[in-house]
């Protein structure tokens, strides 16, 4: 399992995480951050990659990481509370 921290774009508006820097741009414009997601917890960490590394560094390499809301919503799976 891959421990490297996974390079987002926030919108600064509205906070939503996007995979590409020009879906970012035009979320809500006018302004995005560079975050950095811990490859397990999915904690975000603005431009610091290291921090986002080293964050559950101390969590055994074969626990599995933890499922984000984004990523049960793109599987199917409703967020049923905000």
């Amino acid at each position: 399992m891959s421990r490297d921290p996974v390079l987002k774009y926030r919108c600064n508006e509205c906070g939503e995480l996007h995979d590409d820097e020009y879906d970012a741009n035009s979320c809500c414009e006018p302004t995005i951050s560079e975050v950095y997601l811990c490859a397990h917890c999915q904690s975000q960490w603005l431009h610091d990659e290291d921090a986002a590394r080293e964050c559950c560094n101390d969590i055994d390499a074969d626990t599995p990481p933890m499922i984000s809301k984004a990523d049960l919503e793109a599987a199917g799976q409703l967020r049923l509370c905000p």
